[in-house]
């Protein structure tokens, strides 16, 4: 099986040579997925991401929820820990570059529990059907929500890509935490059977 670094570079190479406009439509398309999917309507605390690498953009998405009066979270960066906190974000947030050149709320003083998220929109760079995820290789993600390898109802993680960046099988580490499912421009697919 291929090394991470391997699966990694190719899956970065192959999100970041997608067309400008497909990357539209497919954000767009994505929103309208998330947006139309039957799920317990009371799950209000999502946190989300800002697209970075090519990454698929959420701001349509980020811009729905804003008007159905959802409360969205980014996560940011602690300097000291390396762990990952999420604050509220809308489009008043005053934002700042993280060390990684991130966009990042200011203000990080109205900040959410990990355990305390509904839902948890997270980038990858590769996924397989088996609810594994390849991130960045910083591990932010894992150790925060290390907490779910227990099975827990909240939150559901659900990985965000496009669907070309499904992997046959992805190498799994101990410390990876699979996701409950995947979001794309064509589909939602759910792992797990959390709600």
């Amino acid at each position: 099986m291929e090394t991470k670094a391997t699966i990694r570079q190719y899956y970065r190479t192959l999100r970041r040579h997608i067309p400008a406009e497909k990357k539209l439509l497919a954000s767009c398309s994505l929103a309208d997925i998330f947006l139309n999917a039957s799920r317990d309507k009371s799950q209000k605390n999502i946190a989300v991401y800002l697209a970075v690498d090519g990454e698929i953009n959420l701001q349509p998405l980020i811009n729905a929820l804003w008007q159905l009066q959802y409360n969205v979270f980014l996560p940011v960066i602690d300097i000291n820990t390396q762990m990952l906190s999420f604050v509220q974000y809308n489009a008043s947030t005053t934002m700042k570059k993280n060390q990684y050149g991130i966009e990042e709320p200011e203000n990080i003083s109205s900040n959410l529990l990990p355990e305390d998220l509904d839902i948890v929109l997270m980038p990858l760079v590769a996924f397989d059907l088996l609810g594994s995820r390849l991130g960045m290789g910083k591990g932010f993600y894992d150790r925060v929500f290390e907490f779910c390898r227990d099975k827990h109802n909240k939150p559901l993680l659900i990985g965000v890509a496009y669907a070309c960046q499904c992997a046959q099988q992805l190498p799994v580490d101990p410390w990876d935490v699979p996701l409950d499912g995947v979001l794309t421009e064509k589909e939602l697919l759910m792992f797990s059977g959390k709600p």
